[in-house]
């Protein structure tokens, strides 16, 4: 297996994979919590709730790295 290719089996892989499965699992959940009730996520007119917009952001990152992460899965 060359040097940049990660085994699809390994541990990592599955702890990711479980990592992944949290997150998505949340997202299902708060999501439409957030589409129907707005004053969870935007405290005042046009003030966001940082603690949302932080976990967001940081669940938007974990999709952006396993996208890059499927290109080198073997």
């Amino acid at each position: 297996m060359p040097w940049y290719l990660i085994d699809g089996n390994g541990t990592f892989c599955m702890v990711w994979d479980f990592g992944v499965t949290l997150v998505t699992i949340y997202t299902f959940i708060v999501i439409p919590f957030l589409l129907v009730f707005k004053e969870l996520y935007m405290v005042e007119e046009g003030d966001q709730n940082t603690n949302l917009y932080t976990i967001e952001y940081f669940i938007d990152i974990v999709y952006s790295f396993e996208i890059l992460l499927n290109f080198f899965k073997k």
